[in-house]
């Protein structure tokens, strides 16, 4: 059976070492931001504005791309309950108008890309 001080020691030398642990594992994380960030706002200053416009517009196509992938996963359920003549219900409806719209912004979106993709190679020739 261990005495009551070699329990002290144990758990003291448990928690120093965590606590060294972790504040080491914690440095390192900060270090790895740190450098991320710094490389991308390294590539953002190498952008020109053009570059930089067409970057954000496809980022907010991606994130509407996600929203239709998502609303399609909700609608995958009631393809199958129509299927078996169920009547929609008000959630499915929702989710169908969602869809229609998040498809919409995407077309809307993407010829919007292609637009000032053409306005900018006109300008460059």
């Amino acid at each position: 059976m261990n005495t009551g001080l070699s329990s002290i020691l144990g758990w003291g030398a448990l928690t120093v070492g965590v606590g060294g642990a972790l504040l080491l594992v914690r440095h390192q994380i900060s270090q790895r931001r740190q450098e991320q960030e710094a490389s991308w706002c390294e590539i953002l200053q190498r952008m020109t504005w053009e570059e930089k416009v067409l970057h954000e517009e496809r980022k907010a196509k991606e994130s509407l791309v996600d929203k239709e992938q998502r609303a399609k996963s909700k609608l995958s359920g009631t393809e199958e309950d129509a299927k078996h003549k169920r009547p929609a219900s008000s959630t499915e409806h929702a989710a169908r108008d969602t869809l229609d719209s998040a498809e919409r912004k995407v077309r809307d979106a993407l010829s919007a890309v292609d637009q000032k993709a053409r306005v900018a190679v006109g300008k460059e020739k």
